[in-house]
């Protein structure tokens, strides 16, 4: 983890440096918390009360270049909390959870004026904390858009399985496809099916490895007295739908063979 946005406040007079990942987690230099804390060995308490799952380095750019410093998450806080003998540990882990932490979750960070600080000094901390706070928000918005358009294609083709075994025709499929991906016609999409092995070279049947993994239904119509009306056929299941759109449209897979 390598990030220049530290934010560092004190407790008591004492400082505590924090800053965030990339996941918007909460990470803690690991030597302030433990000398708060009354370690009298701060390495020594980290290797013994936090996991290693807890803990890591951050490297943080100084005018000297990078300089490492071992970081612990909210749960290596806690281990340390509860392993503390100083009787003000429970003070600091109210004060840590109770304030510190929702500020920063809910303003993107913990905005704390020194004595010395003039207005402007104050409003600049202000406007930097809404910043990164944007910027996060800017994040989620991104991400969650992600998540709506991979999702959309498959809410439209909903109304398609309505009253139907669930399954869709690759013709019926191709026409959906196009409108995410202009040159997902018929064709293209059977050559795809046939590259990635889903669909017999020689006809439309779908091959054994599709119909074990459900990405694909055989069909053999037959009339009204049994009798086969035609060769057997592929259809998409909704698992096989999902397959091609994450795998063909989304991740733009490579053109197979066969295509």
């Amino acid at each position: 983890m390598t990030t220049t946005d530290i934010t560092t406040f004190d407790f008591h007079g004492q400082p505590v440096r924090t800053m965030r990942d990339d996941q918007d987690g909460v990470w803690f230099v690991a030597k302030d918390v433990a000398t708060i804390l009354g370690y009298a060995n701060p390495q020594k308490a980290i290797r013994d009360h936090v996991d290693d799952e807890d803990r890591g380095v951050n490297e943080t750019v100084t005018p000297g270049g990078k300089q490492k410093i071992a970081v612990i998450n909210e749960s290596g806080l806690y281990s340390l909390v509860l392993s503390s003998k100083l009787p003000g540990a429970r003070e600091f882990k109210h004060w840590v959870t109770g304030d510190v932490l929702p500020s920063i979750r809910r303003d993107g960070a913990y905005v704390h004026a020194q004595p010395e600080d003039d207005d402007l000094t104050v409003l600049a901390k202000g406007m930097l904390a809404a910043q990164r706070a944007l910027e996060r928000k800017d994040r989620q918005i991104a991400a969650q858009a992600a998540i709506i358009s991979r999702q959309t294609p498959l809410a439209r083709l909903g109304d398609a399985f309505v009253n139907t075994d669930g399954t869709l025709s690759v013709t019926q499929a191709a026409r959906h496809f196009l409108t995410l991906d202009k040159r997902m016609n018929r064709d293209t999409v059977f050559g795809i099916l046939r590259g990635a092995r889903m669909i017999e070279q020689k006809s439309n049947a779908p091959t054994k490895r599709a119909i074990d993994q459900g990405l694909l239904k055989q069909v053999v119509p037959t009339d009204m007295h049994g009798r086969k009306l035609s060769k057997p056929y592929a259809r998409f299941t909704t698992k096989g739908l999902n397959w091609f759109i994450d795998r063909f449209i989304h991740g733009s897979q490579p053109t197979l063979e066969g295509i």
